[in-house]
C-alpha cells in the first residue's frame, strides 16, 4: 500500500512536476496537499497547473482561495503572490482592468514589508503593462529597474530575468538598441538554459526579445527566436504560448512575403486562442486584415479591422487601406492617430506610423509633413542600421 504523503511533501512534489510541464500530475499532488492540510502554497500551486491545463475557472478560484487564506493567517507574502497570480490568471483572460487592480493590491500589501518576490512580480508586471499596452519606455525602465531591485532582495531569480528583458526591451524602443540587446541577450541565455523555473515567466523573456527584434526589422534573429520559443511551448504543452508564437511567426512571414504561410500560422493561433477562451484573438484578427489587404482582397480586409477597432495596431492598417482604396486624407488622419497612440518615446514603434504618413502626406500635396516624418525615420534607422530599416529610410527620403 502507497504511503500518504504529507502536505509538505505533496508541495514538494507538485512544484517538481510543475518545472518539468507535468501539468496533471502536478495538479493531482496539489489537490493532494490540500485534502491533507489547506494552505496558501498549495492553492497557489493547483491554481498555476489549472492554468496550464487550460482550466481557467479552477485556476482563478484556487488563487482566491489562496488569496484569502493567507489574509486570514496575515501571511502578507503569500498574499501578495497569490494577487500577483490572479493578476496574471486576469491579463490571460483579457480582463486588463481586474489585472491592474490585483497588480496594485499586490504592492500595496507589500509597501511597508520586507523584501518579497510578490512585491517583484507586481512591479514585473507594471513594467509589462507601461511598455507593451502603454508605449511608455521611460515608465517601464522606472519600474523594471524597481523590479530588479525587489526580486534580487527576494532572491527570486525568475523575476531578476524578468525585469532585465524588460530593461532591455525598453531601451531598445528608447534607442540605447546595443545596451538594451546586451540586457535581452543575458536574460534568454540564462532563460532557456534553465534558470527561470517557470515556464510561462522563461516564455516571457524570450518573447520581449523577439518584440525587440521585430521593432528593429531584425527578422532573421526574430524568425530564429520564434521556433526557440515554439521548441519550448511544445516540450511543455503551452497551448497559449505556442499560439503567441504562431502570431510573431505571422509578422515576419508577412514582412518577406510569404503570405500563405503567415495566413496558415494566423487561422492556427486564432483558433487556439477562441478555443483557449482568451483575449487575444484580436492580435490575429488585425493581422489577417493587413494580410487581406496585401492579398488585395479589400473587403475582407475591412470587415476584420471591423471587428478589433480597439486593438494598438487598428489605426495604422486602417490607414494603409485607406490609401489603397483611394482616400489619402483618411490615410494620413489615420496614420496620426496611431503616432498619438504610440506616443513620442517608442522609436521603432512610430516607424510604421511614420512610413504612412510620409505616403499620405505627399498624396495629399503636404510635403513638409512628409519630409519631417521621413527625416525622423532616418534618425531612427543610424541607431540601429539593420538593411529593413535603412531600406525604409531611403524609400521615405525619395
Amino acid at each position: 500500500m502507497a504511503t500518504q504523503l504529507t502536505a509538505t511533501e505533496a508541495i514538494a512534489a507538485g512544484r517538481a512536476a510543475l518545472l518539468r510541464g507535468a501539468w496533471r500530475e502536478a495538479r493531482t499532488r496539489f489537490e493532494g496537499a490540500l485534502a491533507v492540510e489547506e494552505s496558501p502554497a498549495a492553492f497557489e500551486g493547483l491554481g498555476v497547473a489549472a492554468r496550464y491545463l487550460w482550466d481557467a475557472k479552477a485556476a482563478v478560484s484556487a488563487h482566491e482561495r489562496g488569496y484569502r487564506l493567507a489574509r486570514a493567517r496575515d501571511d502578507t507574502d503569500a498574499a501578495a503572490r497569490l494577487a500577483a497570480q490572479l493578476a496574471i490568471d486576469a491579463y490571460g483572460l483579457g480582463r486588463i482592468s481586474e489585472a491592474n487592480g490585483w497588480t496594485e493590491r499586490a504592492l500595496m500589501l507589500t509597501e511597508d514589508a520586507g523584501p518579497s518576490e510578490g512585491r517583484a512580480l507586481a512591479l514585473a508586471l507594471r513594467a509589462h503593462v507601461a511598455m507593451l499596452t502603454r508605449n511608455d519606455p521611460a515608465e517601464t525602465l522606472r519600474l523594471a529597474e524597481q523590479a530588479l531591485g525587489a526580486a534580487s532582495a527576494a532572491g527570486s531569480t525568475d523575476v531578476e530575468l524578468v525585469a532585465l528583458a524588460l530593461q532591455g526591451l525598453a531601451l531598445v524602443c528608447s534607442g540605447s538598441v546595443d545596451e538594451g540587446m546586451r540586457r535581452l541577450d543575458a536574460a534568454t541565455a540564462a532563460a532557456v538554459a534553465g534558470e527561470v523555473s517557470d515556464v510561462d515567466l522563461a516564455e516571457s523573456v524570450c518573447c520581449y526579445l523577439i518584440d525587440a527584434c521585430k521593432r528593429v526589422r531584425d527578422l532573421d534573429r526574430a524568425a530564429e527566436w520564434c521556433e526557440r520559443v515554439a521548441e519550448i511551448a511544445r516540450r511543455f504543452d503551452d497551448r497559449f504560448m505556442f499560439a503567441v508564437c504562431r502570431v510573431h511567426h505571422a509578422d515576419v512571414l508577412i514582412w518577406q512575403g510569404a503570405w500563405e504561410a503567415a495566413d496558415g500560422e494566423l487561422v492556427t493561433a486564432a483558433a487556439l486562442f477562441a478555443e483557449l477562451a482568451t483575449g487575444k484573438r484580436a492580435d490575429c484578427v488585425v493581422r489577417l486584415a493587413e494580410l487581406r489587404r496585401r492579398q488585395g482582397r479589400t473587403d475582407e480586409a475591412a470587415e476584420l479591422l471591423a471587428q478589433c477597432e480597439n486593438h494598438r495596431l487598428h489605426h495604422l492598417h486602417t490607414g494603409l487601406l485607406a490609401l489603397d482604396l483611394g482616400d489619402p486624407a483618411g490615410a494620413l488622419e489615420a496614420a496620426e492617430r496611431f503616432l498619438r497612440r504610440v506616443g513620442s518615446e517608442d522609436r521603432f514603434e512610430r516607424v510604421a506610423g511614420l512610413e504612412l504618413l510620409v505616403r499620405a502626406a505627399l498624396s495629399c500635396g503636404r510635403r513638409e509633413e512628409a519630409t519631417e516624418a521621413a527625416a525622423e525615420i532616418r534618425a531612427t534607422a543610424d541607431v540601429v542600421g539593420t538593411p529593413l530599416l535603412r531600406g525604409s529610410a531611403l524609400s521615405a527620403q525619395a
